[in-house]
């Protein structure tokens, strides 16, 4: 089960990455369910140790949470998935997507829509992702309005049962429930 949990901690990288220095594994979020399942993850399947950790609050559009480590050769696992990410297949892929939706997602129980987004210029991650959606039968289309870029996934119902058991942001969780129950 931890090999999956890589590949969600690689597409939640993918989406929400700190730090860009090398050799630094890092995080920013403002949920504390997501850095969390950070932790959790880095510790139990890749094995790093508690005092390993560092946080701090970053200052951009708003205040967020940073949590980072060093390891090279963790970096560089990570990195090495999302640069295959295209290839992607099973729960690997669903595991991949659900890091992604964590991150980037936007799941809404009401209007019935799951999307990722992306800013303008990065229609090309966008159009990466399309592909691991077309390697689990999801069927999808890429919106551009203004600055950003969504990933639009159809059939919602269908997305929230393959991705449920890998999302962790606590507030997504309870949507793609609701959604789930209509």
């Amino acid at each position: 089960m931890c090999d999956y949990w890589l590949f969600w901690l690689a597409g939640l990288w993918d989406a929400d990455r700190g730090s860009k220095a090398r050799g630094i594994v890092s995080l920013k979020n403002k949920c504390f369910s997501l850095l969390a399942g950070f932790i959790i993850v880095s510790e139990k399947c890749l094995g790093v140790r508690s005092d390993k950790f560092r946080i701090r609050v970053t200052y951009g559009y708003s205040p967020a949470i940073e949590v980072y480590y060093c390891s090279s050769k963790i970096r560089h696992v990570i990195e090495e998935i999302v640069s295959e990410k295209e290839s992607l297949t099973g729960n690997y892929a669903r595991a991949f997507i659900a890091g992604k939706i964590d991150g980037d997602g936007y799941v809404d129980d009401i209007k019935r829509e799951i999307y990722i987004g992306y800013s303008h210029k990065n229609l090309r991650e966008a159009e990466r992702d399309a592909k691991i959606l077309e390697n689990l039968n999801i069927d999808y289309k890429i919106t551009m309005s203004h600055n950003i870029v969504k990933l639009r996934m159809h059939n919602p119902k269908l997305v929230a049962e393959i991705i449920y058991p890998f999302i962790m942001h606590s507030l997504k969780q309870l949507k793609i429930l609701r959604l789930l129950q209509h």
